[in-house]
């Protein structure tokens, strides 16, 4: 039984493609290209073997491309990433103490746009891909000869 919802909702591509993914969106965001999380997701969509593992991958590499350097900002190079999400908090009219709260909608805004580009290229997969050509079977010819 457990092996048969890993093989369900664990597919071999599905922690490769993450990891991938998250780098190209990690960098875009280092880049200030946000629009990355699209193409990644949109990427994801096109080239994953199914509609569900292109959209945990174009979700997950969102949320770890966007939230992994805001963490690295936060823990390692001690920026003060909540007292600047506070501002915004602030400037949003959501109140100065709400860093957390601002950090959550931006890595959720995340997650929306790498899903709904992997959902963009789940769709346009059938588009894309040429179709792969049916193997045409040659039925057996009664044998002449015997009665």
């Amino acid at each position: 039984m457990s092996m048969n919802i890993r093989s369900r909702f664990v597919r071999p591509t599905l922690i490769p493609a993450t990891i991938v993914g998250t780098l190209l969106v990690a960098l875009g965001a280092l880049l200030g290209l946000w629009w990355m999380v699209v193409l990644v997701g949109v990427l994801a969509g096109l080239l994953a073997p199914g509609a569900r593992t292109a959209l945990v991958v174009g979700g997950l590499a969102a949320l770890l491309g966007w939230g992994l350097p805001l963490a690295w900002q936060a823990v390692v190079m001690g920026q003060p990433v909540s007292d600047q999400a506070s501002v915004v908090g602030a400037i949003l009219g959501l109140g100065a103490n709400q860093g957390v709260l601002v950090i959550a909608l931006t890595l959720l805004i995340a997650v929306v746009l790498g899903v709904a580009g992997a959902w963009v290229g789940a769709a346009l997969r059938p588009l894309v891909r040429r179709p792969v050509p049916r193997q045409q079977t040659i039925p057996p010819t009664p044998r002449q000869g015997r009665r």
